[in-house]
C-alpha cells in the first residue's frame, strides 16, 4: 500500500500542489512555505483526523490517491476503509512536528486493543474491550468485576426471592401437624437437657471454689517462705560480681605492673651500655675521625706525567739537532716537569689520607670490633643514637604507665565492698549467694503464677481482698458426681432446640395465619406452576452470565495470543530492539510493561520511555512504527514523517536515513517533510527525492 498521488487545492498558503511520490520523497521548504499545511491536509483525509485542530479549516480540495492490493482508492471517501488506521492508530503511519508519541497518556490501552484488532484484521474501531463490553451488556452484567448490573441483580433476586417463598410454601403445606408433634417432643428433650446443665453448672462452682481455696494456701505458704529470702537481694549478686571483675583488674594491673617494672630495669640496663658505647665514641674521637675520612681517596698515577717529561725532554733534544723551536721546547719541558712534581704531592697528600682512614679504622674496631669500614662506622654510631633515643622515650611511656597502675591499684576498694555483701547475706562465696538468688527467684516466678491465677480466676489483684472474696464463693458439694465435660454438647444441644422449638413456633404461626395471604397463592397447584416457571428463568440467567464470561476467557486467550504477535514487533530480527540498538548504539533491548516501553542499555540499565531524552525518546517510538508497519503490511505501506529527526545528532540522523532506505528497499514507501538543510541533503545522499515547494 502506498500513496500514488497528491492533489491539494487553494487551501492556506497552498494553491496548487501536484505531487506524484515516488517510494522516497523528501518534500523541503522553508518555515512559512506551507510544508506543515501540506502534512495537516494529508493527515485530515487520510486517517480522518479531527478538523479542530487545522489552522484552515476543513479542506475542501484536497484528493489523495492510494494503491493497495492491486486497487486504488481515492480519497475522500464516503465507504470506510479498513485497512487504514484512525484515531490514535493514526500515529502508526504519520509522525507529527516534535511530537512523536503514537497515544494519549489516557488511550494506552485503547491503542494497544485496536492495534491487536489491526493485527487480526478486525476492524480497527472494534477493540477486544469493546466486543467484550457488548457481550456483558447484553446479558445485563458490570464490565468490571463480571456481577449483575443494578436492574438485572434486582430482578434476579426478586424472582429468586419468590422461588425461595413458593418453595417455602409448597414445603410446608405437608409438614404443619408433623411439626407440632416435633414441637411438642423438643420442648420435653430442652426441658432434661435444661436439668442436666444446672447440675454441671452447680458441680464447677464447687471445683471453683476448692481450687480457689488450694490455690489461696499455695500462694501464702510461697508468701511465708519467700520471707526468708528477704536478706537476698538481686542488687547485692550484681556488687558482688562487680567486685570479682574488679578484683580480677586489679590482679591483671598488678601482673602488668610488674612486668612494666621488669621491662623498664633491661631498658635501663640497656640505655647504659649504649651510653657507655657513646663515651668510648667520643673518648677514641672516632668523629673527628669519620669527618675526615669522608674525604673522597684517588691515588693520581705517575704514568701520564712521566710520559709528558720524557716527550717534552726528547722534544728539547731534538731542537738542538735541528736547530729551531728552542724556546717552546724549554717552556713546554719546564711546565711537564711542575705538572710531574704537583703530582708528586698530590699522590702523598693521598697515601698520607689513606694512613689516617686506617688509623681511624683501627680505633673504631676497638669500639666496634665487628665494622670493616667507616662507612660502617658512621651508621653504626648513627643508629646507635637512634637507639638511644628510642629506649628512652620508651622507658618514659613505661614510667607513665607505672605510675597509672599504681594508682589504679591504691584507689580499688573491692574487698571492703565484698565483706560488707558477706556481713549482709551470710554467704562466703558467691556460689552460694547464686544458689539463694536462684531459690528467691525460683519462688517469686511460683508465687506470680499463682498470683495470676488467683487474679484471674476472682478478676482482682490486690491479694488483701482474696479471702473474703473466695468466702463469699462458698458452694456445699452435690449429691451426686457429675461429667462437667457433657456442658458443651448440653449446652449446644439446649441452644439448637430451642432454635428449632422458637422456628416451629413461628412457622406453624405464620404459615396458618398469613402464608397464603403474604405470598397471593390462590391454590396448590397455581404454585407449582409459578415455581416451575421460576426456576427455568433463573437457570437461563445462570447460563446466560456463564456463557458471558466463557466469551471473556476465549477473549482473553485471543488477546494473548495477539500479544505474542505483538512480541515479535518488540524482539527478534527487524523488531524495535534490533533497530533501535542499531541506531542508538547504546540500547540493546526494548520491552513493553503495563503499555509502556522500558528500554535497556550496554551496562543493563533500564529506563522509562519518558525518562529518555527528547531525541531519544522520538528514535525509540520511530523504530516501534517500522518494526510494527512491517508486521501490520506485509506487502508493503506508507510513513508519512514530519521532521521526525528534530532532535536527532548527526550521527544518529546517519543512521535513522539508513534504516528508513532499508525500509524502502523492502518494498515500502517514505514521504518526508522537513525545513532543515542537513535532513535534506542526508536523504538526498541516500536517494530521496527532494520535491521543493
Amino acid at each position: 500500500m502506498k500513496i500514488d498521488r497528491i492533489a491539494i487545492h487553494d487551501y492556506g498558503p497552498i494553491k496548487k500542489f501536484v505531487l506524484k511520490p515516488g517510494h522516497f520523497v523528501c518534500i523541503f521548504g522553508q518555515n512559512e512555505s506551507g510544508k506543515t499545511t501540506i502534512v495537516e491536509a494529508m493527515a485530515y483525509i487520510i486517517f480522518r483526523r479531527n478538523p479542530q485542530g487545522l489552522r484552515y479549516g476543513k479542506p475542501a480540495d484536497v484528493v489523495i490517491e492510494i494503491l493497495a492490493d492491486d486497487r486504488r482508492i481515492t480519497l475522500p471517501s464516503r465507504k470506510k476503509i479498513a485497512q487504514l488506521p484512525i484515531g490514535d492508530l493514526a500515529h502508526i503511519m504519520y509522525i507529527e512536528a516534535a511530537e512523536s508519541a503514537i497515544f494519549d497518556r489516557s488511550g494506552g490501552e485503547h491503542f494497544w486493543d485496536s492495534l491487536k484488532a489491526l493485527l487480526s484484521h478486525m476492524d480497527q474501531d472494534i477493540s477486544f474491550t469493546k466486543i467484550d463490553a457488548k457481550i456483558f451488556n447484553a446479558v445485563g452484567l458490570t464490565d468490571r468485576r463480571g456481577e449483575w448490573k443494578e436492574k438485572k441483580q434486582h430482578l434476579v433476586e426478586q424472582e429468586t426471592l419468590r422461588k425461595e417463598q413458593l418453595k417455602k410454601y409448597i414445603t410446608e403445606m405437608d409438614g404443619i401437624e408433623k411439626q407440632e408433634t416435633e414441637l411438642t417432643r423438643l420442648v420435653e428433650y430442652h426441658q432434661e437437657n435444661q436439668h442436666r446443665l444446672d447440675s454441671i453448672e452447680h458441680m464447677k462452682n464447687y471445683r471453683t471454689y476448692k481450687q480457689l481455696i488450694s490455690l489461696y494456701d499455695e500462694y501464702t505458704d510461697l508468701s511465708n517462705q519467700l520471707q526468708v529470702y528477704e536478706r537476698y537481694k538481686y542488687e547485692y549478686l550484681n556488687t558482688w560480681q562487680e567486685c570479682e571483675a574488679a578484683r580480677k583488674s586489679q590482679q591483671r594491673d598488678k601482673d602488668k605492673l610488674e612486668t612494666t617494672q621488669r621491662e623498664m630495669s633491661e631498658l635501663k640496663e640497656e640505655i647504659g651500655t649504649l651510653r657507655k658505647q657513646e663515651k668510648r665514641v667520643q673518648t677514641e674521637g672516632l668523629h673527628a675521625c669519620i669527618m675526615r675520612a669522608e674525604d673522597e681517596v684517588r691515588i693520581p698515577s705517575l704514568v701520564y706525567p712521566g710520559i709528558i717529561c720524557v716527550a717534552a725532554a726528547l722534544l728539547v733534544a731534538f731542537s738542538f739537532v735541528s736547530g729551531f723551536l728552542k724556546v717552546p721546547a724549554f717552556v713546554l719541558f719546564g711546565f711537564s716537569c711542575i705538572f710531574f712534581i704537583f703530582t708528586l704531592y698530590r699522590r702523598h697528600v693521598m697515601l698520607t689520607l689513606v694512613t689516617e682512614k686506617d688509623t681511624a679504622l683501627r680505633k673504631a674496631q676497638k669500639v666496634f670490633p665487628d665494622v670493616n669500614s667507616l662507612e660502617e662506622v658512621a651508621e653504626r654510631i648513627e643508629t646507635m643514637r637512634d637507639e638511644t633515643i628510642r629506649k628512652e622515650t620508651l622507658l618514659q611511656e613505661k614510667s607513665k604507665l607505672t605510675e597509672h597502675l599504681t594508682q589504679a591499684i591504691e584507689q580499688s576498694r573491692s574487698d571492703q565492698k565484698l565483706s560488707e555483701i558477706r556481713d549482709k547475706t551470710g554467704c562466703a562465696e558467691i556460689a552460694d549467694l547464686k544458689q539463694k538468688i536462684d531459690e528467691k527467684r525460683k519462688l517469686e516466678n511460683n508465687m506470680s503464677i499463682v498470683h495470676g491465677k488467683l487474679a484471674g480466676m476472682l478478676h482482682e489483684k490486690d491479694d488483701r481482698k482474696w479471702k473474703r472474696m473466695i468466702e463469699k464463693l462458698h458452694q456445699e458439694p452435690p449429691e451426686d458426681d457429675i461429667d462437667i465435660t457433657e456442658e458443651e454438647p448440653t449446652r449446644s444441644q439446649i441452644k439448637q432446640v430451642q432454635q428449632k422449638i422458637d422456628k416451629l413456633k413461628s412457622d406453624i404461626t405464620i404459615f396458618k395465619e398469613t402464608y397464603k395471604a403474604k405470598f397471593g397463592v390462590e391454590s396448590e397447584y397455581d404454585a407449582f406452576i409459578e415455581y416451575n416457571t421460576l426456576t427455568n428463568a433463573l437457570n437461563n440467567y445462570e447460563l446466560e452470565k456463564k456463557a458471558a464470561h466463557a466469551a471473556r476467557d476465549i477473549l482473553k486467550q485471543m488477546s494473548i495470543e495477539y500479544d505474542k504477535l505483538l512480541e515479535t514487533i518488540i524482539t527478534g530480527d527487524d523488531s524495535l530492539s534490533d533497530y533501535f540498538h542499531f541506531v542508538s548504539e547504546r540500547y540493546i533491548k526494548v520491552e513493553i510493561k503495563k503499555q509502556d516501553f522500558l528500554a535497556t542499555d550496554n551496562s543493563n540499565h533500564v529506563y522509562n520511555v519518558n525518562d529518555l531524552s527528547s531525541g531519544a525518546r522520538d528514535q525509540l517510538l520511530l523504530c516501534f512504527r517500522i518494526a510494527a508497519l512491517k508486521r501490520l503490511y506485509e506487502r508493503g505501506s506508507f510513513l508519512i514523517l514530519d521532521d521526525a529527526f528534530i532532535f536527532a545528532d548527526w550521527n544518529r540522523r546517519s543512521r535513522l536515513v539508513k534504516l528508513l532506505k532499508k525500509y524502502v528497499d523492502e518494498g515500502n514507501q517514505i514521504i518526508y517533510f522537513t525545513s532543515d538543510d542537513h535532513t535534506r541533503d542526508i536523504l538526498k545522499e541516500a536517494g530521496a527525492e527532494i520535491v521543493p515547494i
